[in-house]
This record gives C-alpha cells, structure tokens and sequence, in this order.
C-alpha cells in the first residue's frame, strides 16, 4: 500500500523528496550540505526539501534564507 500511495503523493515520477534534520549544533553543517545538494541537482528533477529543526533562533533562520542557493553551473 506504501508504494501506491508514494506515486499518488509524489507525482510527476521525477519529484525526490529530500528531509533534513537539525538544531543550533549542526546548522552549519547541514547549510553546507544544502548548497552541495543544490549545486549538483539535475534539471530533469523537482526536489521538495524539507528542514525540520528545533532551538533555531529567528536570525539563524533568516541568514540562512539570505543565503544565494542558486545552483552553480
């Protein structure tokens, strides 16, 4: 039943669902592995990313949205 139900949840078929977890400890280290996954993403995929987080203040948040996550070409 998972099966049936992911390809009604992830449609198109080239959608890759990507979940990241972190805390004030390891901000840095999942930023950095943000931007490698977004330098090497193909054109032909959609990717949903997903952050879960906990004791990250406002400012921590907003300087990482500052942060110019355009892929590199």
């Amino acid at each position: 039943h998972l099966k049936h139900m992911t390809q009604k949840i992830y449609k198109p078929k080239n959608t890759i669902p990507i979940v990241m977890s972190t805390d004030k400890n390891f901000v840095k280290y999942m930023t950095v592995a943000l931007k490698s996954l977004i330098d090497n993403t193909s054109d032909k995929n959609n990717y949903d990313i997903i952050i879960l987080y906990s004791d990250i203040t406002p400012y921590i948040i907003n300087q990482i949205l500052s942060i110019n996550f355009q892929r590199c070409l």
